[in-house]
């Protein structure tokens, strides 16, 4: 007879116990989304800067056979490869120094890299 009961019980979960998995699904959400999008932002700077180091290898080579610093075009016959998604531009080249910037196009910032300053790592601050 108890038994008969317990499977009589037995149809289903009721709507509070949804509700509870639904908010306790919702509350995750809210925590890793922020969290996931933080990540790519991140991403994106990070090929942005590897584009600038990668670039000012290009440039020194360049300027160890000709003695001064070159354009785009100019160190990519250095081997310098255009990262996919990243606008790199060398604002300004001459004899004694170089100053380039990158953007990836999906967002993040524009990094900085001037050789005029020790040339070391990419940062967000414009060229003097």
């Amino acid at each position: 007879m108890m038994l008969q009961r317990l499977r009589e019980r037995e149809e289903g979960f009721t709507l509070i116990e949804l509700l509870v998995v639904i908010i306790i699904i919702g509350i995750l959400a809210a925590i890793a989304i922020p969290t996931f999008l933080n990540q790519r932002t991140r991403g994106y700077n990070a090929a942005s800067q590897s584009a600038l180091k990668n670039a000012a290898i290009a440039q020194e080579s360049y300027f160890t056979g000709l003695n001064t610093y070159g354009t785009e075009a100019q160190i990519v016959t250095e081997g310098f490869n255009q990262t996919a998604n990243v606008e790199l531009v060398v604002i300004s080249a001459s004899a004694s120094d170089y100053c380039m910037s990158a953007v990836h196009s999906s967002g993040g910032s524009t990094w900085y890299l001037d050789s005029a300053t020790g040339g070391g790592a990419p940062t967000t601050t414009a060229c003097t």
